[in-house]
């Protein structure tokens, strides 16, 4: 029996392609191994820590960044809010990881007048927001800075009051990860 000329070419192909990609790994429905990371932090810079207090809605890294500039940041701790009686994590309350910081989370803005964005805790897997199968949940992308100036961390909806707590943030530049080939 002779395989027709489609399914011979399909079969080349798949050879051809795991032959020079690695072996392949189709996903299908519920996915749950993680995409590898696009991106991995700078192995010759060191960390930058800021230790970010509720007693200020900004505090200024001291980093200087341009645009295009890419950044890891990791945050851990709780703030508490006495005004609004409640605890939060750097993602925020109510927060969502890779898709929303919620009241009390963590925003980044650039000098003292851009508009702020997102940042919450990124420690962990993103889940994946398309709304179609597979979902892969991948690691944390960093942030893509909008413009030159420097990094300012802050609280979303900052409520002045006597704040208790800190989060620790960890900044990283962030380089493209080695090729998987």
């Amino acid at each position: 029996m002779t395989m027709p000329k489609s399914v011979r070419l399909a079969a080349l192909v798949a050879a051809a392609c795991a032959a020079a990609c690695g072996p392949l790994h189709p996903c299908f429905a519920n996915c749950t191994q993680p995409l590898p990371p696009a991106f991995v932090p700078e192995p010759a810079t060191p960390p930058t820590i800021v230790v970010l207090r509720p007693t200020a809605p900004w505090t200024d890294t001291g980093i200087t960044v341009h645009k295009g500039d890419r950044l890891f940041v990791t945050a851990t701790g709780e703030v508490f809010w006495p005004a609004r009686n409640r605890r939060t994590r750097p993602d925020g309350e109510n927060g969502r990881p890779g898709w929303s910081v919620g009241p009390g989370g963590i925003l980044g803005k650039i000098g003292s007048d851009e508009k702020p964005f997102d940042v919450g805790a990124r420690t962990g897997l993103f889940p994946d927001k398309h709304p179609r199968p597979p979902h892969h949940p991948y690691p944390p992308p960093p942030l893509e800075m909008p413009r030159d100036g420097t990094l300012h961390l802050g609280f979303k909806d900052y409520v002045a009051g006597a704040n208790t707590g800190m989060f620790d943030v960890t900044i990283r530049p962030a380089v493209p990860a080695p090729s998987q080939h």
